[in-house]
């Protein structure tokens, strides 16, 4: 998935936003920081969430493209996501630097797309950045893609473990990193306090991008992170969800899964499954990045290579 090919969908996701569908969302006070391109809000002590608001008819509001947070502690500020441009990370790490009183130590990259690792650069000067924690099949991924930028970074990355969780000690506050897989061949999320940043793994009113996913990884892991409803779980994209978004969610995932095996057992192409596919009574509301049909003709094709494996 290149850079265009993140642009050209956030274009389309957010012509959907700016149509006025329903916004799934829990209820919150005013920002503690806001741009065209995101809004920062407090959700705990020392805890913000950065939730990225693109505008189809404003190419500067795709400075952040996805979602992450800032977790303070006494001694280091961690962010989650390098966010999808230079400017955008940027922009996190100055309001990292208002809010908690001290710059960003660490960031932490969920996984390998670009708009959740390309603004890397934009988190000061070299030789006085923060430390990335990446797991190594994220971490190698990046690296073997062409014009990578704040590569010195990536190549200093401290690792996450691939199979059990990592803390982060902050200074009185850890912060919790699980492996997990499913969007990608790896995953991870970062829990603090009541807040879970969750990274790709949960979207909000937008179907999932299944090009790099394996479905059956997602949905044993969705059913794993999504234990505990009065938590505040962060998408990738799209608004803070309440609970009965996520059981949405979970609907969504399930309604792909039937299509995905039905369409395989009936040896139909994940395009012609896709042309007449719809979305179940009480997923109306859900849009895409672009189109919906490419949408489920990924997912569906991403179904199908896992079970004819």
């Amino acid at each position: 998935m290149t850079r265009r090919d993140v642009l050209r969908g956030f274009l389309g996701a957010a012509a959907w936003l700016a149509a006025g569908r329903r916004r799934p969302v829990r209820a919150q006070a005013g920002p503690a920081a806001r741009e065209v391109w995101a809004r920062i809000d407090a959700v705990g002590d020392g805890v913000w969430t950065v939730v990225s608001t693109p505008s189809p008819d404003d190419r500067t509001s795709f400075a952040t493209l996805c979602n992450g947070g800032i977790v303070a502690g006494r001694e280091r500020v961690l962010v989650f996501e390098g966010f999808g441009s230079a400017d955008g990370a940027a922009w996190v790490a100055e309001q990292a630097q208002v809010l908690a009183g001290r710059p960003a130590t660490d960031v932490v990259i969920s996984h390998r797309h670009g708009d959740h690792h390309g603004g890397l650069s934009g988190f000061g000067a070299p030789g006085a950045r923060p430390t990335v924690w990446a797991t190594a099949s994220t971490r190698d991924t990046v690296l073997s893609e062409d014009g990578i930028e704040a590569r010195d970074m990536l190549e200093a990355a401290a690792l996450v473990a691939a199979d059990v969780p990592t803390t982060i000690d902050l200074g009185g506050r850890q912060v919790e990193i699980t492996p997990y897989a499913g969007h990608t061949a790896s995953d991870i999320i970062a829990t603090v306090d009541d807040v879970t940043f969750c990274g790709d793994l949960l979207w909000a009113g937008l179907v999932p991008n299944y090009v790099h996913a394996t479905p059956i990884d997602l949905d044993r892991t969705v059913d794993a992170m999504l234990g505990d409803r009065t938590a505040t779980m962060v998408p990738g994209h799209g608004p803070l969800p309440d609970a009965a978004v996520l059981d949405e969610y979970r609907a969504l995932l399930d309604a792909i899964e039937a299509e995905g095996r039905r369409s395989f057992a009936a040896g139909q192409s994940p395009a012609d499954a896709a042309a007449s596919f719809r979305l179940p009574a009480g997923l109306d509301a859900w849009g895409a990045f672009g189109s919906l049909a490419r949408s489920f003709e990924v997912a569906f094709g991403a179904w199908h290579r896992q079970l004819g494996r």
